[in-house]
């Protein structure tokens, strides 16, 4: 199994350069590039990632998506993006990301109400439960929040569930093979994912 790390790209106030940085997993940060941003404009922090990625070893696996404020601390904006060495496996070929969109994140909802409807629980606010950003969908229902990406390679699609480690970094949990155009589909494997995990 290929090792997952993280990249971020951190903007901090009055700086004039975007830092890119690697936090293994086991811990520690390395940082792996310092790209020059024109002072006063906004960070280009997804350019900053894409250009630090393209002079590395590594290839993303997820979406890039913004970075929590309690782990950029004193910067003024970041995101971060899941990542694995392209070297590790070269007889693979790596998978796509597939994104979910608001599309994925309506069906998960129509799923959800179908099965609070069938244990004759409230369904009102389910659709609350459920944010698609970043190419990637979250289902927060107030107990274990979980995230998913889509993955598509030779073998097929996939949806991969990712849930909070110990660390504070979503780590994936699970996969579940899928068809991800059948968003019907799609969200009722998503609904099986988050009730075992759940469990």
């Amino acid at each position: 199994m290929r090792t997952t790390e993280i990249f971020e790209a951190v903007a901090f106030p009055n700086a004039n350069e975007v830092l890119v940085r690697r936090r293994a997993a086991r811990g520690g940060m390395t940082v792996l590039a310092r790209i020059p941003r024109p002072d006063g404009s906004p960070a280009p922090l997804h350019e900053a990632m894409i250009t630090a990625l393209g002079h590395s070893r590594w290839q993303p696996v997820s979406p890039v998506f913004p970075l929590p404020r309690d782990e950029h601390a004193a910067a003024a904006s970041g995101v971060k993006v899941e990542v694995r060495s392209r070297y590790e496996h070269p007889a693979t070929p790596p998978a796509a990301i597939v994104p979910l969109t608001e599309d994925h994140r309506e069906a998960l909802t129509d799923e959800a109400v179908r099965f609070y409807t069938h244990i004759d629980e409230p369904t009102c606010g389910l659709d609350d439960y459920s944010t698609a950003a970043a190419g990637s969908l979250i289902w927060d229902a107030r107990l274990l929040p979980i995230r998913f990406t889509g993955h598509r390679d030779r073998s097929g699609d996939l949806v991969r569930a990712h849930t909070v480690a110990d660390t504070g970094l979503w780590t994936p949990a699970a996969d579940r093979a899928t068809d991800l155009d059948n968003h019907a589909l799609t969200a009722r494997v998503m609904w099986q994912l988050i009730c075992e995990l759940s469990d």
